[in-house]
């Protein structure tokens, strides 16, 4: 099911039929329905919470990175 603002429309998935769609008025009913939010747009994400994710997944990379070829390139780019 789809809740009215939470999710994007671009992102690529099937199309929702008329009798699957529920609008609702805010985010904290669509929670309340049993709906989550969009785990690829995050709208309730803090910035913080974006930017520990981007740390991560940078120090993730390097971590990997570390005696390949790519070393560097990796490095450079976190």
């Amino acid at each position: 099911m789809i809740a009215a603002g939470l999710g994007q429309e671009t992102w690529g998935a099937r199309l929702a039929t008329r009798c699957d769609i529920s609008f609702l008025t805010a985010s904290e009913h669509a929670g309340a329905a049993g709906f989550r939010a969009c785990k690829r747009c995050r709208p309730n994400a803090t910035d913080t919470d974006v930017k520990a994710a981007v740390v991560t997944k940078r120090y993730a990379d390097v971590a990997n990175a570390i005696g390949t070829r790519n070393a560097v390139r990796v490095v450079a780019a976190a």
